[in-house]
């Protein structure tokens, strides 16, 4: 098929700044939307969506905004 294929590594979209986690996810979906076609294969995935919980650790928040923001983009995706 003519179908684009990403494959992404879910530790790579935790990142060392607030933020950067999300944009990234962001900057993917927008990417995909200008394809025609186009599978986003998800490895690892278990690193930004492991348990949530919230003990105030800065890291963990990023990880939950990251994955925040991919939840959203999903909800959105045809």
């Amino acid at each position: 098929t003519d179908a684009c294929f990403i494959r992404v590594i879910g530790s790579e979209l935790v990142q060392k700044y607030v933020g950067e986690g999300a944009r990234m996810v962001r900057e993917l979906f927008e990417m995909a939307r200008g394809k025609k076609a186009c599978i986003i294969f998800f490895d690892e995935v278990d690193a930004i969506g492991g348990a949530r919980f919230d003990d105030g650790a800065g890291g963990d928040n990023e990880v939950q905004r990251t994955m925040l923001e991919l939840i959203n983009q999903l909800d959105g995706f045809d």
